[in-house]
């Protein structure tokens, strides 16, 4: 149930730019937290060195802002690296990198989530299959 309306300015926490004014709903919970089930955190070749956006991502926590499809293009930046098969591919952003793979135990009928923080700012894409 929508609690509220309001407009918020997200930008990364060390710096003022980029930001963008987003139009949000306010709700008691958006989701469950991400990931739903433990990740095992690797150390892959490609992702050495990398800033991430959320360097938490193998912990489930809470999602507190969920961005969508309108905003999504702004924050990518472009650069890509990807590892062997069955690796992640980490994708550069306004917020750090972002590691994307297949979740190895979401059946197909569940939702697939990506997800970055950057301390207090969570955003969580999602696609059903």
């Amino acid at each position: 149930m929508v609690r509220g309306r309001a407009n918020v300015n997200v930008h990364p926490v060390d710096c003022d730019s980029p930001h963008f004014n987003v139009d949000v709903l306010i709700l008691q919970r958006i989701t469950g937290s991400v990931p739903s089930e433990r990740m095992w955190e690797k150390a892959w070749p490609h992702t050495g060195g990398l800033k991430l956006a959320d360097p938490e991502y193998a912990q489930a926590l809470p999602i507190d802002l969920l961005l969508g499809a309108d905003v999504f293009p702004y924050l990518i930046l472009g650069d890509k690296k990807e590892g062997d098969v069955g690796q992640p591919i980490a994708l550069s952003t306004v917020f750090g990198w972002v590691l994307m793979e297949k979740c190895p135990t979401a059946p197909k009928s569940k939702i697939v989530t990506a997800m970055c923080d950057h301390r207090f700012h969570r955003f969580e894409l999602c696609s059903g299959f």
